[in-house]
């Protein structure tokens, strides 16, 4: 359910260079499997020169997409992603990472403990 509402539940941030194919398949498992929320993808790409951000806005046009003039790093590129998020709560993913299941209703709804999500790591 995405919104672009001025507030939601989740800003789910990701930071690409040069990895269009994950990119996309990091994508499409976010909307299969959040669900129950309002959500926000925000994605920065770093100056790649692959067909990363064709691939994403041909695919997810609705998504957040800030792209760079040049890479910055990945710490300056989620510190952009960040500054743009509407979410109560916000999860930085590797976008090597393809859920399989309810990923952000398990981490989220329990009584909402935390108010910022920073990592999840799968193992």
């Amino acid at each position: 359910m995405m919104n672009q509402e001025l507030y939601m539940d989740l800003s789910i941030i990701i930071v690409n260079w040069n990895t269009g194919k994950l990119l996309v398949e990091c994508v499409r498992s976010i909307h299969k499997f959040t669900t129950g929320r309002s959500f926000e993808i925000i994605v920065v790409d770093n100056a790649s020169s692959d067909d990363s951000v064709q691939m994403l806005e041909k695919e997810f046009p609705e998504i957040n997409l800030t792209k760079n003039t040049e890479n910055v790093g990945f710490a300056k590129a989620n510190n952009q992603a960040y500054s743009q998020a509407k979410g109560k709560y916000i999860n930085e993913i590797s976008l090597d990472t393809y859920l399989l299941h309810l990923y952000y209703r398990e981490l989220v709804l329990p009584k909402e403990k935390y108010m910022i999500l920073r990592r999840a790591c799968c193992f």
